[in-house]
């Protein structure tokens, strides 16, 4: 349950019981408006409720985009703001709604689903997700901690959706993509080389 209407249901159940004796003394505690609290007490919904029928998606479906978000996340491939609104639009073909999602509508159902946020995504290799320890990181820093490198077609950090548990998000990277190593040298003396650069790959690049 949203945290706010957690507070707000509180502050009526002790104005029932007796605990606050007025509207403002519980608004005060629960740090909530008055206004809210009159409101509800005379039979107002809450937002969600009440624009409940505007939405496009059902609370159930929406609660299984949002499973299904986390299910990606754990993964490591937490899915963009696009995919999302893949997914949620295929849901609507199914309930025969071909209309076009707003253009605000993730920030929206983030707004309604408090599990997930939008964060950034920074991307990982696939086999740190998997094989990485302390042993074998140490290991591999020692053995090569005076070379770098790059990856090629490496798309940069984006916005993704995940657990709202966390600030961010690791996004598994493929691992067939071509690599160009960099090694610093210097001679027998302690003086500078040119850096060695090494591009070897499986499959011959043509773009």
């Amino acid at each position: 349950m949203d945290p706010k209407e957690l507070a707000i249901q509180n502050a009526i159940a002790d104005l029932n019981s007796g605990i606050f004796t007025s509207r403002r003394k519980a608004a005060k505690w629960y740090g909530i408006s008055k206004s809210t609290i009159r409101g509800r007490q005379q039979g107002q919904q809450p937002h969600a409720t009440a624009h409940q029928q505007q939405q496009r998606l059902t609370p159930e479906q929406e609660t299984f985009l949002v499973d299904w978000i986390l299910d990606e996340d754990s993964r490591a491939q937490p899915p963009s703001h696009l995919r999302v609104r893949e997914m949620a639009t295929r849901i609507l073909h199914m309930n025969s709604d071909y209309e076009p999602l707003r253009q605000l509508w993730v920030p929206h159902f983030i707004a309604r689903n408090p599990r997930v946020a939008s964060i950034v995504g920074r991307k990982i290799e696939s086999a740190h997700t998997t094989s990485a320890n302390y042993k074998t990181v140490k290991a591999f820093l020692k053995l090569f901690k005076h070379e770098t490198g790059v990856a090629l077609e490496v798309y940069t950090n984006a916005r993704v959706l995940a657990s709202s548990s966390k600030k961010k998000a690791y996004i598994k990277s493929p691992e067939d993509r071509e690599w160009v190593s960099i090694i610093k040298t210097i001679s027998a003396t302690g003086a500078k080389l040119q850096c060695l650069v090494v591009f070897k790959g499986k499959h011959l690049q043509t773009t």
